[in-house]
Order: structure tokens, then C-alpha cells, then sequence
């Protein structure tokens, strides 16, 4: 029987799944700049490492760890909140994440992100599949333990 921190951690990790796909697919085509597992790696690693495969890796373990910690807060909030708006909540999740990931701690931790329009609508939508994947993923989730 999953418990309501296994819930999170899956959901999380699957929105946090789905968002590096996107942002990997979107940064190799070149429709973006921000090279979103470097920055989660840069955080602990030097700059040539960092850029490695095995940085770019532990770059995707960062992102997955951290998405899971998002789920794991969301299914808490869920008894304040109640199961209604699925999709409202997914799109408040995905932009409040963004908010405080992509903006307050990026610039708490000095990361280099290109701040360009296009870099930044693309990573607010991205953010927002997140949310509407974790939150559908919980009550997908829910109903079947």
C-alpha cells in the first residue's frame, strides 16, 4: 500500500520527469537557452563537471529529487485544499514552483539563467505541465491504493 509520501515522491517525479524531457527536447532544437540540468548540477558542481554527462546527470537526480518534494508538499496541502479544480490547482502548482524555483532561488543561488521571453514563457508553461502531471498523478495515485 503506497502511503502519502510515496504518492508525492511518484507524482512529483513524474511531472519533474516530463518537464526535463521537454526542457531537454527545447533546449537541443535550440527554441531555448536555459540548460536545465547544468543549473540543477552547477548548484553542487563545478563548471566543467558540471557540464559533463555524469553532470548532466546528477543534474537530472537533483531535478527528480526536488520534484518529488514538491509532490510531497502538494499531497499534504491536499486535505487543506480538497480534490476539486484539479486543473486550477495543477497551473497554481506548475507557476508558484516556477516562482520560487526558477526565480527566488535562482537568484538566491546565482544561477546563470538567460532571462529571454521566449526562455521564460517556455519554462512558466513547462512549470505549469508539472503541476497539472503531479496533481492528476496524486489522484490517479490515490485511487488506486
Amino acid at each position: 500500500m503506497l502511503d502519502r509520501v510515496m504518492i508525492g515522491s511518484i507524482a512529483g517525479i513524474s511531472g519533474a520527469g516530463i518537464l526535463a524531457l521537454f526542457s531537454f527536447v527545447f533546449n537541443f532544437l535550440g527554441i531555448t537557452q536555459i540548460e536545465l540540468l547544468f543549473l540543477n548540477s552547477s548548484i553542487f558542481l563545478l563548471e566543467p563537471t558540471a557540464h559533463s554527462i555524469a553532470g548532466n546527470l546528477y543534474g537530472l537526480i537533483i531535478h527528480l529529487l526536488v520534484g518529488a518534494m514538491v509532490g510531497v508538499v502538494y499531497i499534504y496541502l491536499l486535505p487543506y485544499t480538497g480534490t476539486d479544480y484539479l486543473i486550477y490547482k495543477g497551473i497554481f502548482l506548475g507557476a508558484i514552483t516556477w516562482l520560487i524555483i526558477g526565480g527566488v532561488m535562482a537568484n538566491i543561488l546565482n544561477l546563470p539563467v538567460k532571462n529571454t521571453i521566449i526562455d521564460q514563457t517556455i519554462y512558466t508553461l513547462l512549470n505549469i505541465v508539472f503541476g497539472l502531471v503531479t496533481v492528476f498523478s496524486v489522484q490517479y495515485l490515490k485511487a488506486k491504493v
